[in-house]
């Protein structure tokens, strides 16, 4: 209700407090009436109250009565109705203790009239392409606002994900700094969809260099580090697969050393391992899902295996304590996780599981006196052997021969490497084969 005269401000004052008492005792009625007059924030402060917020059918009369407004106006009332409804969503956090389904209400017609105004706006003209338009910038502090104050709402989740906010503004950047706000059910039902979503919409040819693309993979490695670091929350092994799984498919788009994502990767399978000792009496291992059974999902099929293969073998040979980490990351994977996932490991019969053999055998350090080093190239080359000699009905010598020619079969300084392993780990006293 913006008044362009020179007539006195007493007046306009008046006419506002009515329409704030008007809208409250009718609101449906007088938001037909009053809402299209507006043309200022004044104007917006007055309808944004709680009665308009909470009334079904004066909402919906603003939804409908924006295309056009919008179109009257341009983009200045854009910019306009973000910073008020900005303004007005802290006034409504009292009501997360003392009227939560009122809260709700209130939420749910924000984000459907904000909804309304981004899909209503019009397309950026060539000279604004260059610079992030004003009304932009007021339309991702309102989302940041949201996200601060009702981190874990349904509607505010719903909305933030949704397909044009996410096509229009930069989601990843806005929730980062909230990440020690959300709890497992955002994680699960918002965050890593979001993540699998637009990750695999990335090439498969490798890190692009889209600012977009590495403010999204930003995310996934901060929240990363969050989940690995919070010792104060609860463990949830849904939260870790997920992670997981959507560690690998970054991974798979070529976002792995300049990111340390294999060395993430095995600390996620480290920190969500459920090691024997913890077992909670008369639990089966086969009941539990923790991440030792998630080491399969590794050689799930993906478009560049010799990149990907690289990667895979760096987070076992992490995991099993073969290559080491820096701390920054996390604490040195115990050898107790490392013998459960070889345990797990050893159990995959794929053809790429002997090429991942190969090569961590070669990167052992010969002269190390680690017991677990020495328990865990045994049971390699013990596999090794196994695997060629006996399991045909997995893996036969011409599908070795046929797949990996090149990569398989050791040079003749390679073969003498193993020899000296195999030696080493057949006298020495760690009595592997006798664990199981």
């Amino acid at each position: 209700m913006g008044f362009n005269t020179n007539e006195t401000i007493s007046l306009r004052q008046s006419i506002l407090r009515s329409a704030s008492v008007m809208l409250s005792i009718d609101p449906a009625r007088m938001t037909g009436a009053f809402f299209p007059m507006i043309q200022d924030s004044e104007g917006c402060d007055v309808m944004w109250c709680e009665p308009v917020l909470t009334n079904e059918q004066a909402v919906t009369v603003v939804q409908q009565g924006l295309p056009l407004i919008i179109k009257k106006h341009g983009v200045s009332i854009i910019t306009i109705f973000f910073n008020s409804l900005n303004d007005s969503v802290s006034t409504f956090v009292p009501l997360i203790n003392t009227d939560p389904e009122k809260l709700d209400r209130v939420l749910y017609s924000i984000c459907s009239i904000t909804s309304t105004v981004i899909v209503n706006m019009p397309l950026p003209t060539k000279n604004e392409l260059s610079t992030i338009p004003e009304e932009l910038i007021a339309g991702r502090t309102l989302l940041q606002s949201l996200t601060h104050y009702f981190p874990n709402n349904r509607y505010v989740l719903n909305f933030l994900f949704s397909e044009h906010v996410v096509r229009e503004f930069p989601v990843a950047l806005i929730a980062s700094p909230y990440l020690d706000s959300y709890d497992d059910r955002s994680l699960i039902e918002y965050f890593f969809p979001y993540l699998e979503t637009t990750i695999r919409a990335m090439s498969v040819a490798g890190v692009s260099g889209n600012e977009e693309d590495q403010d999204v993979i930003n995310l996934l490695r901060d929240l990363a580090h969050f989940l690995l670091n919070s010792s104060t929350r609860p463990i949830d092994y849904t939260v870790g697969h997920e992670l997981f799984l959507t560690l690998l498919l970054a991974m798979r788009r070529g976002y792995i050393e300049t990111e340390r994502f294999p060395e993430i990767t095995a600390n996620v399978i480290s920190y969500y391992c459920i090691l024997p000792s913890s077992y909670p009496k008369g639990t089966r291992f086969d009941t539990l899902n923790e991440s030792s059974k998630w080491i399969a999902e590794i050689f799930d099929d993906s478009d560049d295996r010799l990149r990907d293969m690289r990667a895979i073998t760096e987070v076992i040979g992490i995991v099993l304590g073969i290559k080491e980490v820096e701390s920054t990351i996390n604490s040195k994977v115990s050898s107790e996780v490392s013998e459960i996932v070889m345990e797990q490991f050893l159990r995959i019969h794929h053809i790429e599981v002997l090429q991942v053999f190969r090569d961590l055998l070669l990167a052992i350090d010969l002269h190390s006196n680690d017991n677990i080093t020495f328990n865990i190239q045994s049971k390699l080359l013990y596999s090794v052997n196994n695997w060629v000699i006996n399991d045909f009905s997995h893996i036969t010598t011409n599908s070795i021969i046929t797949v990996y020619p090149a990569h398989f079969f050791a040079s003749p300084s390679d073969s003498c490497r193993f020899f000296a392993r195999s030696r080493r780990s057949f006298i020495h006293p760690s009595h592997i084969f006798c664990s199981k």
